[in-house]
C-alpha cells in the first residue's frame, strides 16, 4: 500500500474462508459467487461518525481467493492514500498475508464515501459502498484584546494530535497568521488591519498537503499604543538642539506602534514641509532662528481615526553662531569606525549610511587614493551603503562622497586604512545587523510566520572573519562576504 498513488503487491496463498455445503455435487471453493472480498471490522472510536484527522484501521479478508483477481479499496477523501489496488495469486508458496490493514484519515467532513471493488478472475466485477459521516470538532471561542498583548488561542482537539502529529492553523483577517503542534497556542499579536472581523481556525498534516475545512469565529483588537515621536536631529539633549544654522531642518521619526504610518501629525500645528514615507522621517524648515529665546517645536500624531490615540512632544531649538552648522547631507562610515584602521588583509568591507533630510537623491561613489570604484551607489532619504576595498599600498585613502543628479557634492567622508602582514588582531568582529523581512530584531522577537529568512550583516575591521556561526549552522566567509541569509526552519 502506498500513500497518494498505486500500490501492488501479489500475494501467494490459499483461501481461509469458505461455507461448507454437505452435497458431493457441489463445491463452493469453484463456485464464482463465493469469490469476494469483505470488510470484517474497522477501528474508528464511533462506527458511523468520526472525526476529522482521526486515524481508523479497516480489516479485510478475502473468500475462495482462487478465484479472486484483485481488488481496489476507493477513499476519495483518506488523507494516507486514495485508492488501493491489491492482485491476488494463488501459487507459490508465500506466507498467507491476511488478513489486509487499511489506515484512513479523512480531511473533509460530511457524508464520506468508500467503495470496495473485487475484480473475480471470470471477469465478474462486485463493487460495495460504504460510508462514514466525518463531523469537524475544531472551535475557536472569539478572541477579544489589544494588540501588544499575548493571546490564548485554543480547539477542541483532533485524535490524531497525539498519534500521528499535525498543524492547527489560525489567521486573523487574513493579515495574521499563527500555527501549532498543539491545540492550545499563545502568540504576540502586532498592530495590523482591519482591527476586528472574521478569523479562520483549520488543521493539517505536518506537510500542509492535506488541510481541513476552516472554521470561523469573531476576533475583535483595540490599540491602546500611543505613536512613537523621536526628534534624529544631530546634537539633540534633553529636547534641546543647539545649532549655527539661521535656516533649519527639524527631522522627526514619527511612527505608529506596529511599525505603521500614523494617520496624521503636525509641528506647530502646521503640516510637515517633506515626508519620506519609507523611513517615515517627517522635516520642518525653519526660517531665521530666533537669537535671543528658543524656538518651541511641538510635534502631534494621532495614530487613527478609529483609536485615536495621541501623542504631542516638544522640542526646543536655540540659535548659537559659534555652534556646529548642520548639513542636510550627510555621510558616516560605521566600518572602519575610526578615522584611520590597520588591517592584515589585501581587501577591506567599507560601510556606512547616508542621509538627506529632505530626501534628496543622492548619488554614491568610492574612490580608494587615485582610483575610482566602477560601482555606484543610489540611496533616496537615508540608507546604507557599502565597498570592498583593495589595498595595493600600505596607505590607503578612502572617500565616499554623496552627488546629487546633477554631479554636485552634497557631502563626503574619509578614512586611512593602513595595510600591515605582520598587524595583530585585536579588534572583534562587528554584527551589524539581523533582520527579518525588513523588521530589525531585537533580543527577542514575535514572528507572525512558521518560519523566516533573517538577513546578517557583519564584519571585521582587524585580519577578516574566520567562520559566521548561526545556532548550529556554520556559514560559508570569504573575503567578499558580508551579508549572509540563513533560513530559520519551522519555528515551533
Amino acid at each position: 500500500m502506498r500513500r497518494n498513488g498505486t500500490f501492488k503487491f501479489s500475494v501467494f496463498s490459499f483461501a481461509v474462508t469458505a461455507v461448507l455445503f454437505c452435497s458431493q455435487d457441489y463445491n463452493p471453493f469453484t463456485d464464482p459467487a463465493n469469490a469476494d472480498v469483505y470488510v470484517t471490522s474497522w477501528t474508528f472510536s464511533d462506527m458511523d461518525s468520526v472525526s476529522l484527522f482521526e486515524t481508523g484501521t479497516f480489516t479485510m479478508a478475502v473468500a475462495a481467493r482462487e478465484m479472486v483477481d484483485s481488488f481496489v479499496f476507493s477513499v476519495p477523501k483518506n488523507r494516507y492514500w486514495q485508492d488501493t489496488v491489491v492482485e491476488i495469486a494463488t501459487s507459490g508458496n508465500v506466507q498467507n498475508n491476511e488478513p489486509y490493514f487499511f489506515e484512513v484519515s479523512f480531511c473533509d467532513t460530511g457524508l464520506q464515501a468508500l467503495t470496495l471493488t473485487t475484480f473475480r478472475s471470470n471477469g465478474q466485477v462486485v463493487k460495495k459502498d460504504y460510508s462514514v459521516r466525518v463531523y469537524n470538532p475544531l472551535k475557536q471561542k472569539d478572541v477579544i484584546g489589544f494588540f501588544g498583548d499575548t493571546i490564548d488561542f485554543f480547539t477542541t482537539a483532533v485524535p490524531d494530535q497525539e498519534k500521528k502529529g499535525v498543524l492547527y492553523h489560525w489567521t486573523l483577517g487574513g493579515n495574521w497568521n499563527g500555527s501549532s503542534n498543539a491545540n492550545l497556542f499563545s502568540s504576540f499579536i502586532p498592530l495590523f488591519s482591519p482591527q476586528f472581523g472574521k478569523g479562520l481556525l483549520w488543521v493539517s498534516d505536518l506537510s500542509e498537503k492535506n488541510s481541513s475545512p476552516a472554521v470561523e469565529f469573531n476576533y475583535s483588537l483595540n490599540d491602546t499604543s500611543k505613536p512613537i515621536i523621536r526628534c534624529i536631529n544631530e546634537g539633540l539633549e534633553d529636547h534641546t538642539i543647539v545649532s549655527a544654522d539661521t535656516f533649519f531642518a527639524f527631522s522627526v521619526f514619527i511612527s505608529d506602534a506596529g511599525s505603521a504610518d500614523v494617520d496624521s501629525c503636525s509641528v506647530n500645528g502646521e503640516s510637515f514641509d517633506f515626508v519620506n514615507r519609507s523611513s517615515r522621517i517627517y522635516t520642518k524648515l525653519f526660517e531665521n532662528l530666533p537669537e535671543i529665546s528658543p524656538l518651541t517645536v511641538e510635534v502631534f500624531a494621532i495614530d487613527n481615526l478609529q483609536f485615536e490615540n495621541t501623542e504631542c512632544d516638544t522640542f526646543f531649538v536655540i540659535f548659537d553662531s559659534s555652534g556646529t552648522k548642520s548639513s542636510r547631507v550627510s555621510v558616516t562610515f560605521d566600518l572602519p569606525a575610526a578615522d584611520m584602521a590597520t588591517t592584515s588583509q589585501r581587501s577591506y568591507r567599507i560601510h556606512g549610511m547616508a542621509q538627506s533630510t529632505l530626501g534628496d537623491t543622492m548619488m554614491l561613489s568610492c574612490r580608494s587614493n587615485d582610483r575610482v570604484d566602477s560601482i555606484v551607489q543610489k540611496i533616496v532619504g537615508a540608507g546604507e551603503w557599502s565597498w570592498l576595498v583593495s589595498l595595493d599600498t600600505t596607505f590607503t585613502t578612502v572617500e565616499v562622497s554623496a552627488h546629487d543628479l546633477n554631479n554636485d557634492l552634497m557631502a563626503s567622508a574619509q578614512r586611512v586604512i593602513v595595510f600591515d602582514s605582520n598587524a595583530v588582531d585585536s579588534i572583534k568582529p562587528m554584527i551589524w545587523e539581523v533582520s527579518a523581512d525588513g523588521q530589525i530584531l531585537g533580543s527577542q522577537f514575535y514572528a507572525q510566520k512558521s518560519s523566516l529568512l533573517l538577513k546578517v550583516i557583519a564584519f571585521d575591521d582587524g585580519s577578516g572573519m574566520a567562520h559566521l556561526l548561526i545556532n548550529q549552522d556554520t556559514l560559508p566567509v570569504d573575503s567578499t562576504s558580508y551579508v549572509w541569509w540563513w533560513n530559520t526552519g519551522t519555528l515551533l
